[in-house]
């Protein structure tokens, strides 16, 4: 395809709007986004970032769609979180492993507080239903949370050094470092 004129001159936000237009059925967006030249992908994967997506509609859900200030500390605790586990130089398994923590973070916190805001009127088999919800988000955040945690263990150089007597594993230490256990 060529490149329609003046395409390579969207910014973000225009781009934003013709994906927006073409995800409501404007086909006439869908064309011109289909025309932009190949270096424009790379924004498209910004833009359209479903990791991102499934999060904000956990968080819209979780605070209610008008209720703004308690969406922006939602994300600004994701955002502390993405920071916190991602670290100085992620790669790129360990930034979707990332990426799937904390959008099963932001569902176990869903998933808790649907619970909470209607446990005194469930009957008991819509208590149990809540209760194996809530351990299922569980079972998965902390399923997400050992996989980066063994992936960072795999990516740990296995050293030994032998000095006179004494053994000194590397890795070991690295890995204790990183708060990552041996087992």
């Amino acid at each position: 395809m060529s490149a329609a004129p003046g395409a390579s001159a969207l910014d973000a936000a225009q781009l934003r709007k013709l994906i927006d237009q073409a995800n409501r059925g404007n086909r006439q967006a869908f064309d011109r986004l289909c025309a932009l030249p190949p270096t424009a992908v790379a924004q498209w994967v910004h833009l359209v970032d479903m990791a991102e997506n499934a999060r904000e509609g956990f968080i819209r859900r979780a605070s209610g769609e008008k209720a703004l200030f308690t969406q922006d500390l939602f994300r600004r605790q994701c955002t502390a979180l993405t920071r916190d586990l991602t670290g100085p130089d992620p790669t790129p398994l360990e930034t979707l492993l990332v990426d799937r923590i904390v959008l099963c973070w932001v569902h176990l916190h869903y998933v808790e507080n649907v619970y909470v805001q209607s446990m005194h009127e469930l009957s008991l088999t819509q208590a149990t239903f809540h209760q194996r919800r809530l351990s299922l988000a569980q079972s998965r955040y902390l399923a997400a949370i050992r996989t980066l945690a063994q992936v960072r263990r795999l990516q740990v150089p296995a050293v030994q050094v032998n000095i006179a007597e004494q053994q000194l594993n590397v890795a070991a230490i690295a890995s204790a470092q990183l708060g990552v256990s041996s087992e």
